[in-house]
Formats: C-alpha cells, sequence, structure tokens
C-alpha cells in the first residue's frame, strides 16, 4: 500500500512536469535535413582551467551533485542565451546504480524556466531543485507516460531533449542511450581539472560551431565564478575582438546585384538557381526555396483575382510563422505593399491603422476574434 501511494504522488509529479506546451530548446542549427545514426557523431573536447575548476568545487562544497549541477546550469544559461528560449528540457541520468535490468528509468528530464532578471545564482538553485526532484521521483515508468502523452520513445524519432547531460563521476553513460539528442556534454572530474567531451550530430552541426559554443560556455562558467549573483544577461560572451569582426567584417554585407530587379524577381531567381535548399525556418519547420516561391505564387494570384492591384496595401498578421514570409513574398508578387499588424494591439488602434492606410484586404493565418470595418 505505500508502494502505490510512492507510485501515485510519482506519477502526479511526472504529469506536471509534462505539463502545458513543452517547448523544445537546442542550440541553433547548421543544418535541418537530420537522418539520426551513430555514424554521424561527431566529438570536440575541452577543458576548464585548474582556476575555474577550483572554483567550482569550491562553491559546490566539493560535491558531486551540485558540481553537476552547476555545469548543468551554465548549459541551459547558454541555451537561453543563444535561442532566448526562456523555458528549456534537459536529458539527464539517474546515479549510477547496480543492476540496469532492475531500473524503470535510467534517464530523466529536467525542466526550467528563466526570467528576464535572473541571476547566475538564482538559476542554480532551480537547477539544484529539479534535479533533486526528478532523481526522488525516479520510481515512475516515466516513458510510458510520455508514449500516453504523444511523444515518441523510439531512439530514432525521440527528440524531447535536444541537449543530454551527464558527470562521468555519478553517472554512467549508456543510462542516456534512449535518448536521441542533437549535443551531448560529458563532463569528467580529473583531479584539479573539470574535463568535457561534447558530443553532436554532424548532420546538424558544423564543427566551428561546437567550437565557438564551447568557447561561450567557458567565458559564461568564467564569469560566475567570479560573481556567482551576476544577472545571465549581464554575461559577455564575446571578446572585444570578435565583438568587432561581427561589426565590421561580417556586416559588410554590401553585394553588387541588378537595380533593375524587385525584391521578388531576384527571389524568383535563387528559387531557380537552389530550387532544393532551405530558404526559411521557424521553430523546427522548414520551406525549400522552391515550396517558398509555389505557396507565394498561389497566394500572389488569388489576391490578384480579388482586383489587388500596384496602388493597394494588404494588411498582414504579424505574429512570427512561415505563413508570415509566405504572405509577405505573396503581396510583393501581387505589385502591392504590405502593413504588418500586431493583432495584441487594442482593435480600435488596429481599426485607425487599416483605415489611414486605406486598407480593404487583410491576409491572416488565424481566425480573428472580431470583423473589422471594411475589411475583406
Amino acid at each position: 500500500m505505500v508502494s502505490f501511494n510512492k507510485d501515485k504522488s510519482n506519477g502526479k509529479f511526472w504529469s506536471n512536469q509534462f505539463s502545458g506546451n513543452i517547448e523544445k530548446t537546442h542550440f541553433p542549427f547548421d543544418y535541418y535535413e537530420n537522418n539520426y545514426t551513430d555514424n554521424n557523431i561527431a566529438s570536440v573536447d575541452f577543458t576548464l582551467s585548474k582556476h575555474i575548476s577550483n572554483k567550482i568545487m569550491s562553491i559546490c562544497a566539493g560535491s558531486d551533485n551540485n558540481i553537476f549541477a552547476f555545469l548543468v546550469t551554465n548549459v541551459i544559461g547558454l541555451l537561453y542565451r543563444y535561442s532566448g528560449k526562456k523555458e528549456s528540457i534537459i536529458g539527464i541520468p539517474i546515479n549510477k546504480q547496480l543492476g540496469k535490468e532492475r531500473l524503470l528509468n535510467t534517464s530523466l528530464f529536467i525542466r526550467n524556466d528563466i526570467t528576464d532578471s535572473m541571476s547566475y545564482k538564482e538559476l542554480l538553485v532551480q537547477v539544484r531543485n529539479s534535479i533533486r526532484d526528478v532523481n526522488k521521483n525516479q520510481n515512475y515508468h516515466v516513458r510510458g507516460l510520455l508514449s500516453e502523452l504523444g511523444f515518441s520513445t523510439d531512439k530514432q524519432e525521440s527528440n524531447l531533449a535536444h541537449v543530454k547531460i551527464m558527470y562521468d563521476n555519478i553517472h554512467f553513460k549508456d543510462y542516456l542511450d534512449n535518448i536521441n539528442s542533437s549535443m551531448f556534454f560529458i563532463f569528467k572530474n580529473n583531479d584539479d581539472y573539470i574535463e568535457c567531451t561534447v558530443e553532436y550530430d554532424k548532420t546538424l552541426y558544423r564543427s566551428l560551431t561546437i567550437e565557438r559554443i564551447i568557447s561561450h560556455y567557458i567565458k559564461m562558467i568564467k564569469a560566475a565564478v567570479e560573481n556567482i549573483l551576476i544577472p545571465l544577461n549581464d554575461i559577455s560572451l564575446i571578446e572585444i575582438q570578435e565583438k568587432e569582426q561581427i561589426l565590421q567584417v561580417f556586416n559588410d554585407t554590401s553585394v553588387v546585384y541588378d537595380r533593375d530587379k524587385t525584391i521578388q524577381d531576384l527571389f524568383e531567381v535563387q528559387a531557380m538557381k537552389y530550387k532544393d535548399r532551405i530558404a526559411v525556418n521557424y521553430d523546427g519547420m522548414t520551406l525549400t526555396y522552391s515550396e517558398l516561391n509555389n505557396k507565394a505564387n498561389y497566394i500572389a494570384r488569388s489576391l490578384v483575382e480579388k482586383g489587388v492591384t500596384h496602388d493597394d496595401i494588404i494588411a498582414i498578421n504579424a505574429n512570427k510563422s512561415l505563413e508570415m514570409i509566405i504572405g509577405i513574398l505573396a503581396v510583393l508578387k501581387a505589385g502591392a505593399a504590405y502593413l504588418p499588424l500586431d493583432f495584441n494591439y487594442p482593435s480600435q488602434r488596429i481599426q485607425f491603422m487599416l483605415d489611414d492606410c486605406g486598407v480593404k484586404l487583410l491576409l491572416s493565418n488565424f481566425d480573428l476574434d472580431m470583423e473589422y470595418e471594411g475589411i475583406e
């Protein structure tokens, strides 16, 4: 009877853990044609300096569990800085156990939320508590619950956690074999140094990208050990030389092009030249140049059939989506101009903008809560 109540409470914990809209978080991909196999895995090694390693061990009072929480915090903080997403789900193993065949779970998922003003210490406390809570509730068939909630538990398809992390001193690597991730941080405490191997899917990332992520990981953890109270958004990830390179070299975007052609004409040329390449990506969804061009052409023809001319202004729902890009290109192809609108604005303000611009047609990828006068 005691065991049943424990399982019941564990089940409630995991149901809450996976409730609501789950936003998968990952470091931005270089490529989007992922065909997962073990042969696609590459790795890069790095070592934290003796100074940083000793600082971490001092802050964590030499506790392996606390050190692991610190290293995980730095990954989550860096994910936030890279992706801008405040929520993250990370895969971690349970602590080393004897008799793997008797375990309900060998891997667990921690879910964390970051606020704009959060300090490194606040995130560290949250992550430490998250790790403690999932381990406390590990005696429940988590993968069975995931299956019930509609998440694939097959290694080839499952990517609930794009990032997984382990600490060799307290974890077995094979405990995480059932999580298909795009990046795997494997930490190890080697006397006075903390070492790490970053395994990554080379169908998604270039080696240079991984090296940059590692460089920023080290910069973030260096800032944290010097001032644990530092706000996450105040941590500088780039050196002065790198900043100058970004502003002066990478930002030099001048290019020779045919000034007699419109944007839509230039896009048509690209669509014919690179029809199967990814043209736009949003939230894990992609469109090739050919797909984007065909969808935009279809809507553009519909607009022309409705009488749209080069003197017209078409309103477009400005919420981030693939449809927004399709709509903008379609309006340009129809020869009109577009007016982006945020429908979170008060309805009176939106109506004023529509009237002021003489808009008669509105493109949106969702049903509006109300109708606007004079708008089709």
